[in-house]
């Protein structure tokens, strides 16, 4: 990540973040309401998310910062994300500018099942890709083609091809919501709104 992507990007795009950054970083607040529930959630799903039940604040202690998970506790700034985002779609199409080739932004974008699979936790069909979500409920914008990663609390980054554009945002004020964050998808509408020049309806 730092030495192949990041510090081309120059982005702060970070997996354990290193202890000089520290002082970038602003402290994750809980949510201000209830977290919300999913009371139809199968056995398997709530296992997942409830054994063990998760810290809310466990981002703030120094070790959590400092592991390398790819998966839970990358850190960046919002225009890392949106640096990062632009180069996975490239920022006028052209391959040279893409971290990744046509052919490999189509295996990225490519449903991991692809064949009408209901996911377990959020009750959506075709979510995942490798390692993104896609866009069957409209978070990232209207485009089916777009796509991008939530994370837990609100934060988020994604791509929508087909205008070119790149969204990154993050926040340490948490949402209550698991799935659909209204911010995510207000901010989306408004990133599209701006490039287009018209208000989507």
């Amino acid at each position: 990540m730092h030495d192949e992507i990041a510090t081309p990007l120059a982005a702060d795009l970070f997996i354990g973040l290193p202890i000089e950054q520290e002082l970038k970083v602003a402290e994750v607040v809980g949510p201000r309401g209830p977290v919300a529930t999913m009371p139809e959630l199968a056995p398997a799903a709530r296992m997942a998310l409830e054994n063990p039940i998760q810290d809310l604040l466990a981002p703030n202690k120094r070790a959590w910062r400092a592991a390398e998970i790819p998966s839970a506790n990358g850190h960046a700034s919002a225009m890392g994300l949106a640096k990062l985002y632009a180069a996975l779609i490239g920022t006028d199409g052209a391959e040279g500018d893409s971290l990744l080739s046509p052919l490999g932004l189509q295996a990225l974008r490519r449903p991991a099942t692809g064949n009408g699979r209901t996911d377990m936790l959020m009750g959506t069909t075709d979510t995942w890709a490798m390692g993104m979500m896609l866009n069957p409920v409209s978070i990232y914008g209207p485009n089916p083609l777009a796509f991008g990663h939530s994370g837990w609390g609100g934060s988020f980054g994604c791509a929508d091809p087909k205008l070119g554009i790149a969204v990154g945002y993050v926040c340490n004020q948490m949402g209550s919501e698991i799935m659909i964050d209204p911010r995510a998808v207000a901010l989306c509408r408004a990133a599209i709104d701006c490039a287009t020049g018209r208000e989507q309806k």
